[in-house]
């Protein structure tokens, strides 16, 4: 999809809008979208609000369904929270394709924990090109509303939720073949890169 520019953003979007968004959307150089399927918009400023009003005590960003990311996500669901902050499923409205979103929760060590994440992801993925590391890939990452934010390729169920499905019953031999085969490359990969992962995932 072709973006537009704050500006004119601005004027097409106007009553999908709040204040705080009106003068925050001009300072944008391309917009895809800005929330107007949203009917539940944080109204910021808020007053004695936390960020604003957009985060909470914890510091971390108060979700809306159908709000928009840095005007270009579409926030429509949730795949998970942790002490880091929380991971949300958005439709890119410039590519057209879902992916997983994560956003840092906004304290100051908690920024500094991201910054390093980026740093190792970015590093895998130019150590990688061509995708055959069975690593998570990010796409992109960016600051809005002073949250360090992460975007990563969608993936299926975890493996929990796959355990769940199968009724909680032993997997077969060839898909545990083909988990193991996966973590071992991506461990490989890891090892030739001087980097220790604390917390594989399959």
């Amino acid at each position: 999809a072709s973006g537009m520019d704050g500006s004119e953003a601005a004027n097409k979007y106007d009553s999908a809008l709040t204040p705080f968004e009106r003068s925050e959307i001009v300072e944008f150089s391309e917009v895809y979208y800005a929330g107007q399927n949203c009917s539940s918009k944080i109204k910021a400023p808020v007053p004695s609000g936390v960020n604003f009003g957009y985060d909470d005590e914890r510091g971390d960003y108060i979700v809306t369904m159908k709000d928009h990311i840095a005007y270009r996500y579409e926030v429509v669901g949730e795949l998970g929270k942790g002490s880091f902050g929380q991971v949300l499923r958005v439709k890119d409205h410039k590519k057209n394709v879902q992916c997983a979103l994560k956003i840092i929760r906004n304290k100051k060590r908690f920024h500094q924990q991201a910054a390093v994440e980026i740093r190792i992801l970015d590093h895998l993925r130019s150590r990688d090109p061509d995708d055959r590391s069975c690593t998570v890939r990010m796409l992109n990452y960016f600051k809005f509303r002073s949250h360090t934010i992460i975007t990563f390729e969608m993936h299926s169920m975890n493996l929990y939720e796959l355990t769940k499905l199968n009724k909680y019953q032993p997997f077969a031999p060839a898909l545990i073949k083909r988990f193991t085969a996966q973590m071992l490359v991506a461990m490989s990969f890891m090892w030739r890169e001087h980097i220790v992962h604390c917390d594989m995932k399959p």
